[in-house]
């Protein structure tokens, strides 16, 4: 019985008798073109979510994940905070689009850059810190990062809270309603949270069938409780929302 694995996508370089933790560059072209298209594809997503655009508000459940899938297996660590920035631009490219053409064309898309080259600043150092922590805070890295950031700008004259992720879910009242108790923010870090976990478990599988592709493996462990605390958090989440949105639909009766 052989012990072989499968190669990994895209990689034209890689030797099964070198552990992907001693030789980072080792990365094949290929893998690398993945990666930029794995960021384009969260990218996109994130962009025709927006209402203003073509409101498939469902896909902000699953946006993140292949950006995670690029960071994570795809790129090497030099290259991970690439996910990160390309995926940002989609989100706010269609946020700076909706002003209805208030903006020019060319201040819309170097805005949008310029909050890319931030987020991959910001990024540097997120895979880094997930590996050495053997990804026990993972699935609530992001969220703390993005909400953190919508809390401390809110403020602004400009855009004010409307670019806060939670808000893409303002189609869908019956699962929202939480909000009332325990603030928009909460939302917003569940929701990234649940893309968080999605990506672990995407993670987890590639793991298994290309191990060559990661260079720290992720702790079964690890995996086990961050699908129990997210998929916990969020059933207890949409079952609170259902019994408020069906109460207070009773009291108002039909419209």
């Amino acid at each position: 019985m052989s012990d072989s694995h499968e190669p990994v996508p895209g990689d034209t370089t890689a030797s099964a008798d070198v552990p992907a933790s001693e030789d980072p560059q080792r990365v094949g072209a290929g893998r690398i073109i993945l990666g930029f298209a794995f960021s384009l594809f969260s990218a996109v997503l994130l962009f025709v979510m927006w209402n203003y655009t073509f409101n498939l508000w469902p896909l902000v459940f699953i946006a993140f994940v292949p950006m995670y899938v690029a960071a994570y297996r795809l790129f090497p660590r030099k290259l991970a905070p690439f996910a990160f920035a390309i995926a940002a631009f989609g989100y706010w490219l269609a946020l700076l689009l909706q002003g209805g053409g208030v903006l020019p064309p060319a201040v819309v898309y170097l805005a949008s850059l310029l909050i890319a080259a931030f987020w991959f600043l910001l990024a540097i150092f997120e895979r880094k810190f997930t590996e050495r922590t053997n990804y026990k805070w993972f699935i609530v890295q992001l969220p703390l990062l993005w909400v953190g950031l919508e809390v401390i700008f809110e403020g602004n004259l400009l855009l004010g809270s409307n670019y806060w992720i939670a808000y893409r879910l303002g189609g869908a009242p019956e699962i929202i309603q939480p909000v009332s108790l325990v603030s928009t923010p909460a939302l917003g870090f569940l929701i990234i949270m649940f893309n968080a976990v999605i990506a672990l478990l995407v993670l987890k599988l590639m793991d298994k069938r290309w191990p060559n592709m990661a260079t720290v493996k992720i702790p079964s462990i690890t995996v086990k409780w961050s699908a129990v605390t997210t998929f916990g958090l969020t059933i207890v989440w949409v079952a609170t929302s259902l019994v408020i949105f069906t109460n207070v639909s009773n009291e108002m009766g039909p419209a």
